[in-house]
């Protein structure tokens, strides 16, 4: 009677069992979500993303990272628990996010380390490893460290090592990545303004049709017509895909 239990219980686990998901299945859900994939490689589950354009070409994505929408990158490696905001332009071999080994133990190999990860985090509380704001440009091959946030609006030049947080609106270079001549892309005032307008929040036809080329003229236009324009914050409305 055991043995035909056991057999009963065994023919009941199979049962429910769910076929297994395949890459095209999963790539169908990425571009209902209007991520697009350009390369041979499919993102790691889980993606998070908001709905709508994300552009991923021949990247890596790790597991747990979450792109914004009108954002992509062209190749590299994006390893874990990164956030990407929106309006991101990601160049050719950028890497974001890399592993942590500690050297002052006795081996920096993971073999003799603690079962539990460690990992710098750029935001403790959402367990986020590298946070990248809005509007940020990362030329090719520039690499950014765990535990970095790179500021919204702020560029960051080709080959650049990116070891400490980024300033919203400052262009770096270098490595170790440092302010390039003291360089913002606008004067100060504007950057405030820019960061406390939230632009990234309005719809896209909106933005196209106001004077974009021109920061201030924008800030001029978003006080006369900002009021009228509905507002949707980042990852307001997030698909785990």
């Amino acid at each position: 009677m055991k043995i035909h239990d056991r057999n009963l219980t065994t023919l009941n686990v199979a049962a429910i069992q769910l076929p297994a998901v395949t890459s095209q299945d999963r790539q169908e859900r990425l571009a209902a979500a209007g991520v697009i994939i350009q390369g041979g490689k499919i993102p790691m589950e889980p993606f998070i993303c908001e709905g709508g354009r994300v552009t991923i070409g021949d990247a890596e994505i790790g597991p747990w990272n979450t792109i914004g929408r009108f954002s992509y990158i062209n190749s590299g490696f994006i390893r874990k628990a990164v956030e990407i905001g929106r309006y991101c332009s990601i160049g050719r071999g950028v890497t974001i996010g890399t592993g942590t080994h500690d050297m002052h133990a006795l081996s920096t190999s993971p073999f003799l380390a603690p079962s539990a990860n460690i990992v710098k985090y750029a935001d403790r509380e959402r367990r986020k490893s590298v946070v990248i704001g809005h509007d940020v440009w990362v030329g090719d091959q520039a690499i950014i460290l765990t535990g970095v946030t790179v500021g919204t609006g702020s560029v960051i030049a080709a080959g650049a090592i990116v070891t400490k947080d980024v300033a919203p609106y400052s262009i770096v270079g270098g490595v170790p990545a440092r302010p390039i001549a003291g360089q913002v892309r606008f004067p100060q005032e504007v950057c405030d303004r820019l960061l406390a307008s939230k632009w990234w929040e309005l719809p896209l036809q909106a933005l196209r049709s106001s004077p974009f080329a021109s920061p201030v003229d924008f800030l001029e236009w978003l006080e006369k017509n900002g009021e009228g324009l509905k507002r949707d914050p980042f990852m307001s409305r997030r698909q785990r895909i």
